[in-house]
């Protein structure tokens, strides 16, 4: 099976952030990410960054992680503009609840620090932002 299919393969419009079908289908979409994810990076987080942000995040960036981690050859695409369009949906959409939840935190750290060493100062400023707001919190 081919992850693309079933992610669509979004290369679709940006502002798209929601598809009330996905919302119902969290579960089985976690299994496909995990189970099948580490070769589709690109359809994950585009899929991620636009029409299942709502559906998917914050909880799918520890999905995507995970996937990361099996594959670390294929992280090279954490540097797209559509991963900093997820980092920025998550931390201007779900920061109280990545903050309040220890793995969540790391896994956003993780995500960041990964895209700061292929050259993404965007999420060098979000990272920064974070460990601000952490420490004033």
């Amino acid at each position: 099976m081919n992850i693309r299919y079933l992610l669509f393969n979004w290369d679709g419009r940006p502002t798209e952030v929601n598809w009330e079908v996905l919302e119902s289908k969290k579960a089985f979409y976690k299994k496909v990410v995990l189970d099948l994810g580490k070769d589709n990076l690109k359809s994950i987080i585009n899929t991620f960054s636009t029409i299942g942000s709502k559906a998917f995040l914050p909880d799918g960036m520890s999905w995507l992680v995970e996937t990361c981690k099996k594959s670390p050859t294929d992280t090279w695409y954490l540097g797209s503009v559509a991963s900093e369009r997820m980092v920025e949906k998550l931390f201007y959409d779900h920061i109280s609840k990545i903050k309040s939840d220890n793995q969540l935190i790391k896994d956003y750290m993780w995500i960041l620090n990964e895209m700061i060493d292929i050259g993404s100062s965007k999420a060098y400023l979000f990272r920064e932002n974070v460990i601000t707001y952490r420490r004033n919190v």
